[in-house]
């Protein structure tokens, strides 16, 4: 239910910036260069704004300010064009929601010890993978904007729910699969999870494939990495008789650095993505070694 909550909150967050960076006015001083034409199809659109408009004319990005004297009345009516410059950039907010799984590093043995048992009990469809970037910059580094250099900041959270009343705990500080709620094999626990909290920094390369020769409608591929530092994370337990809950906030001995190769692909404002974590998931020696991954969706505004 707070996973749903959760969502629902960022999507309000999501709605809420995304109105207030519709209504900026753009900084025409330094992006743009004055006119001297006037674009007489485009009054329609100016006399309906007080004030800035931003107008598509021929597929090409253009501002309009109009300036008014004290009565309200148009006094001036000014055109600007986008620079064309090769490393101007524009900022989004970037939301993804996905799932969770890892990787064993003796998954192509088939070996399956007691070491790693509660670890590959794991329930996919329930291991969420939300991220919010609200700071995701694209630079353009060629002038028909089909390369860019994409960077930003955001926080991941990663949830990977264990099945059969398994969790895991610290024994003589290592981290052990634990089947501490499965008394004689009876499974006392109705959810079961841990929940990591990290810090992104990602740096991509981005190539863009128009459509119908629009540079404003493409598709895209992108690749690169996620350099991530832990700010968090828990253990969470729901009893099945009672419905009591336990949360424990530790380490975990999960890595405070990592890093992940991402891979994606999608359409305008919408894509898909896929992130595989070259670090283990818990420090050496302190862990069975995991290699997380996830896949899902990404919407861009």
């Amino acid at each position: 239910m707070k996973t749903t909550y959760l969502i629902v909150t960022l999507a309000a967050i999501l709605i809420f910036t995304s109105a207030l960076k519709s209504q900026e006015k753009p900084n025409v001083e330094a992006n743009y260069t004055k006119l001297s034409e006037l674009q007489e199809h485009s009054l329609a659109e100016v006399a309906a704004n007080p004030d800035t408009v931003i107008v598509n004319i021929n597929d090409r990005h253009k501002v309009v300010v109009v300036e008014r004297d004290s009565q309200g009345r148009t006094k001036e009516i000014v055109y600007y064009k986008k620079n064309r410059s090769s490393w101007t950039s524009r900022c989004n907010i970037l939301f993804e929601l996905g799932f969770n799984n890892y990787s064993e590093k003796n998954h192509f043995t088939g070996s399956r010890d007691k070491t790693n048992i509660g670890y590959n009990d794991l329930h996919t469809s329930k291991s969420m993978n939300i991220a919010l970037y609200p700071i995701f910059r694209t630079f353009r580094i060629t002038k028909n904007n089909l390369l860019n250099i994409q960077t930003g900041l955001g926080i991941d959270w990663g949830n990977y729910r264990f099945e059969d009343g398994w969790t895991i705990a610290r024994q003589n500080g290592i981290t052990v699969p634990s089947d501490k709620y499965r008394p004689n094999g009876e499974n006392l626990l109705s959810k079961s999870k841990l929940t990591t909290v990290y810090l992104n920094v990602p740096f991509l390369l981005k190539l863009n494939i128009p459509v119908s020769g629009s540079s404003r409608n493409h598709f895209y591929l992108s690749a690169g990495i996620i350099g991530g530092i832990k700010i968090g994370s828990h253990t969470k337990i729901k009893y099945e008789d009672g419905g009591k809950k336990e949360k424990d906030r530790g380490s975990f001995n999960l890595n405070l650095l990592r890093y992940d190769l991402t891979f994606r692909a999608g359409y305008k404002w919408i894509g898909i993505y896929f992130n595989y974590q070259m670090t283990p998931m818990f420090e050496n020696g302190k862990a069975h070694k995991l290699f997380p991954y996830s896949v899902g969706l990404s919407f861009k505004i």
